[in-house]
Parts: structure tokens; sequence; C-alpha cells
């Protein structure tokens, strides 16, 4: 069914609706609670046929769209998007593990208004989506009031047509509506004016917001890399210890033998509690560690025992 542009402005006011698209059930279920403790609400397709399907018969604020998908790829679900009128402006977000520069551009051409690149970072996630939310409702506000004066408009005119029909004399009748049209149009410039500085106003706001998320992925990264540094010798044991571990396992191993607890990890990872309970998880599996033996010290007396 058609959506008009009533249902669109009656959901504006509400917590954002985001349609999650991957054909992954972890990764939907990451970024479903990452939008989640944000506060706003979610559906989830795993394939593109499902994700258009949804998007065709339901309101969303934003798409969070994998590219790597079996059968229709995310370039081409969001191709479809741009070709109909009630997704058209939808905002679209790819969110992929390709880095190449020709698939950035690829995705923008195609409609997306921005990517994020996976491992992503939970602060930088919310941040770009906040903004593009934002974005997209404002331009919902602008068409309803655009709308209203062309309405308004329309009215008047008719308003100016019966008046000049009932005075006798062309010149009084010209100049009757030469005024009222001027004063329309003022009426108008006020008002377009006074929105275009709201909305400037707004649009500063958001690109600090996204330079602040930038910084902070830039500050992660910095820390990232003067940590390896400083603990290239743990990391390196613990890689021998168990060569399944990945880079961020390996991490929370460095940071266990430092001594840090579940939530300072989460906190200094930039990471949610899960995440690192999960990643604690994966790492007594792989060192096949019984449940009741104490992590922490089955590390440091293994480390202590290399060389």
């Amino acid at each position: 069914m058609k959506k008009t542009m009533r249902d669109e402005m009656e959901h504006r006011d509400l917590p954002a609706h985001i349609l999650i698209v991957d054909d992954e059930y972890e990764n939907i279920r990451l970024l479903g609670q990452t939008v989640m403790e944000e506060g706003w609400s979610f559906s989830y397709a795993v394939s593109g046929p499902d994700a258009l399907k949804l998007a065709a018969t339901a309101s969303f604020d934003l798409i969070l769209l994998d590219i790597m998908m079996p059968g229709m790829d995310g370039f081409e679900v969001c191709r479809e998007l741009r070709t109909n009128p009630d997704t058209e402006f939808v905002p679209v977000i790819f969110i992929t593990a390709l880095g190449e520069r020709e698939d950035i551009v690829k995705g923008l051409e195609v409609g997306a208004q921005d990517y994020i690149t996976k491992p992503f970072h939970m602060q930088e996630l919310i941040a770009r989506s906040r903004t593009h939310i934002d974005l997209y409702r404002q331009r919902l506000v602008l068409e309803k009031m655009n709308i209203r004066m062309e309405s308004s408009l329309t009215e008047k005119e008719k308003t100016i047509e019966e008046q000049a029909g009932e005075i006798t004399g062309e010149a009084v009748i010209l100049g009757q509506k030469n005024e009222m049209l001027d004063m329309l149009r003022k009426e108008m410039e006020t008002i377009i004016k006074k929105d275009l500085r709201h909305l400037q106003t707004r649009l500063t706001n958001y690109l600090q917001q996204i330079v602040d998320a930038r910084n902070a992925k830039d500050k992660w990264m910095s820390f990232d890399k003067q940590f390896q540094i400083y603990h290239q010798d743990t990391l390196t044991k613990l890689s021998r210890l168990s060569p399944d571990l990945s880079p961020t396992e390996l991490r929370v191993c460095a940071f266990l033998v430092k001594g840090l607890s579940t939530k300072e990890i989460a906190f200094t990872m930039h990471s949610t509690l899960r995440s690192v309970e999960q990643a604690r998880y994966r790492i007594r599996k792989k060192l096949g560690l019984e449940r009741k033996t104490n992590i922490i010290s089955y590390l440091n007396n293994r480390l202590s025992s290399m060389k």
C-alpha cells in the first residue's frame, strides 16, 4: 500500500524505526542491540528481496544495509530503493567489510547517504545514524510546509479572483490583485528565510556531531597503536599460546593479564559489556578451559612460563 505524506508525518515524533539488512544473524543482533540501546526500534531482513518488501509496506527512518549478500547484493537493493517513490529519500548507510575506494564511490553513486566499514565503532554508528534520521525527518517537515504554503497560496488566489469579479473597473481589479500577490510573496519569503536559518543551524550541529565522532575514532586508533607498541611482547606470547585468537580476543586477553575488569575493558575498547563477555567465552573455548578454571591466573601462569 502506498504511504501518504500524512503517514510519513504521523511518525516523525516517534522513536526512530530502523531497517537492518544483513544475511548474518550475529550482525543483525549486534546492530539491533546498538539501536535499541539508543531507544530506537528496528526490523530486519536477511536478503535483498525481503528488504524491498519490508521497505514498501512500512515506514523507516533509516536503512542499515550490508553490501555482500548472496543473490541480490546491497548495491542492487539500494538502486531498487531509489526507483520506488515510497523509499526514494529514505537514508541508506552501507555497513560493510569492503574498504576499497571504488566500492565506496559505487555505493554513493547508487544512492547511499553514507558508509561505515566493519568492524564499526558504536559511537560513530549512532552519531551518523542520528544525523541522517534528523535530516530525513526535517525534509518531511519542509515538504509538508511546502504543501501547506501551496494550498494557502491557491486559496488566497481564489479569493482574489472572486473579489476581483465583484469590482468594476479593470484598473481597480488589477491593483488589488497585485497588492494581494505582493503581500503573499513577502509573507512566503519571510517564512522561507526563517526556516532556512533554522535548518542551517541544525545542519551545522549535525556536521559537528560527525566531526566529533570521527575524532573519537581517531583517538581510539591512536590508543590502539600505542597499545600494540607497549604490549607487543604480551600479544606475541598470547599469539603463540593460541594462534586461533582474533585481534580483538588478543586485546581482551592482554587487558585481563593487566588486571582490568570486564567493565573496564569494555570502556577502554569503546565496546559493550556483552561484546567483551562474548569474547571471554570464545577465549575460554579456544584455550580449552573448564568453567571453574580462573582465566586470569591461567594466562599469567602460561605467559610467565614462556620465553
